[in-house]
């Protein structure tokens, strides 16, 4: 499969955007955000392992780096949402600083 690209549909995409906004959506609703800096977390780890295979094969995983920058932006406008209700200072506070940012 090097060089080649998944073709995704149109709608296959729209699909997985739905997916994390809901998601997001419900993490924000329930107040959870360990939940969401986890998810950013795994979406931070998941890029540094997409680019270290881009890095040592020829696999094109320009898509997937994509659904993670744009699933990395939905988790974010989440964190900004409890951050200004002010329901995720203190655990943002309690975490260990992260290497991603």
């Amino acid at each position: 499969m090097p060089d080649e690209m998944i073709d995704l549909s149109a709608r296959q995409m729209a699909k997985t955007a739905m997916a994390i906004e809901q998601i997001v959506d419900a993490y924000v609703r329930l107040k959870d955000g360990r939940a969401l800096l986890d998810l950013r977390a795994h979406r931070h780890r998941l890029i540094v392992d997409l680019n270290k295979l881009r890095s040592d094969s020829d696999y094109n995983v320009s898509l997937a780096l994509g659904k993670m920058a744009e699933d990395l932006a939905i988790i974010n406008v989440g964190i900004e949402q409890l951050e200004a209700q002010g329901d995720i200072g203190a655990i943002v506070r309690a975490l260990p600083a992260s290497p991603w940012s």
